[in-house]
């Protein structure tokens, strides 16, 4: 994983939602929708994966368990990733962390598995949306907007600490 990828799916996404907002053409706009929340999911997923991998303090074979048993599951890697985030923040940054939260678990209320963007129904043949669900996708666009400034600014924090760490360990006798 690299930020590159999670980059990639966010950006897909944002012009897949421009292009359906400026169709305004309901077909377009319906339709697009899956691949559209599918893409923002997955780079939340990314997002999340790679603040494990590049900033949780462990070995490489430890952070692999973790990261097999999270599998695509929001929550559990936000579980990870959190304490992580919230080591060096200030009160105004908790409060922000608070409201990722939010929307990490709304995420994850649609699609616990990364299953319910990509399929109509499950494996069972049970269909995953049983009602009509509505997504604004102007506010949709805008939050994920809202994450994405969220996870560069927590990495670039992150980065700057991790790099002050080892340059102070050039220091040390």
């Amino acid at each position: 994983i690299n930020p590159n990828f999670a980059e990639g799916y966010k950006s897909s996404a944002d012009l897949l939602v421009k292009n359906a907002l400026e169709s305004k053409n309901i077909k377009i706009l319906d339709t697009f929708i899956f691949p559209i929340m599918f893409l923002y999911r997955q780079y939340l997923e990314l997002e999340l994966k790679w603040i494990i991998i590049r900033f949780l303090e462990e070995n490489a074979c430890t952070k692999k368990k973790i990261l097999k048993d999270i599998s695509h599951n929001l929550i559990k890697a936000w579980r990870i990733a959190k304490p992580i985030m919230l080591e060096y923040t200030e009160k105004k940054e908790k409060d922000d962390v608070k409201i990722v939260e939010e929307y990490i678990n709304q995420f994850h209320r649609m699609d616990k598995g990364s299953f319910s963007f990509r399929y109509p129904i499950m494996k069972n043949l049970d269909r995953i949306f049983n009602k009509e669900k509505k997504v604004n996708l102007k506010i949709i666009l805008l939050r994920m907007n809202e994450l994405y400034h969220f996870f560069d600014g927590v990495e670039g924090k992150l980065e700057s600490i991790r790099d002050y760490k080892l340059e102070m360990c050039n220091y040390l006798p």
